[in-house]
């Protein structure tokens, strides 16, 4: 009796220490910001210029340029920043363009740009991947607007602004 208490009061143990590692997982999880990205859609529709110090509030004080093709190890690689808790994270596979908020090195928050219709090139076939760490002050992108050749759609394209 004594050794069915134990083994029990092991799998209770075990099974506590999963469902904190569980909880712990998903409180660092960061998703899509929905406000960011209705703010964004409007301003690059409307503008020719975006500056994301005016447009986005918060405490950030850097932007993660992520481009389509693009894996997590080369983000933290090239920016220093470990994006491990972005979800989903699609970027690596597919032609995907994210903005990521970060104060330091911690990312807070991110916008996927294609559900914008927006890009930061205008070559999307390309497959070469990239990540860029902008500050704040320089987070200024000129826009254009192409056609998408297989929708036939506007698509956006953010150009950052060099200083």
């Amino acid at each position: 009796m004594n050794d069915l208490h134990k083994r029990l009061y092991g799998i209770c143990l075990v099974l506590m220490a999963l469902t904190c590692l569980f909880a712990y997982g998903n409180f660092r999880t960061i998703s899509p910001d929905k406000e960011k990205t209705m703010l964004l859609r409007q301003k690059i529709h409307q503008e020719s210029t975006l500056n994301l110090d005016d447009e986005i509030q918060g405490d950030w004080d850097s932007v993660l340029l992520i481009g389509g093709y693009t894996s997590k190890r080369e983000v933290k690689k090239a920016t220093h920043v470990n994006i491990k808790w972005l979800r989903p994270y699609h970027a690596q596979r597919t032609e995907e363009n994210i903005l990521v908020f970060c104060k330091g090195k911690k990312p807070i928050s991110y916008v996927r740009l294609s559900h914008i219709g927006a890009s930061f090139r205008q070559d999307t076939e390309s497959k070469k991947s990239f990540a860029e760490k902008l500050p704040r002050n320089k987070a200024v992108f000129h826009i254009s607007q192409t056609e998408d050749k297989y929708l036939h759609l506007p698509h956006y394209v953010l150009h950052p602004v060099s200083s």
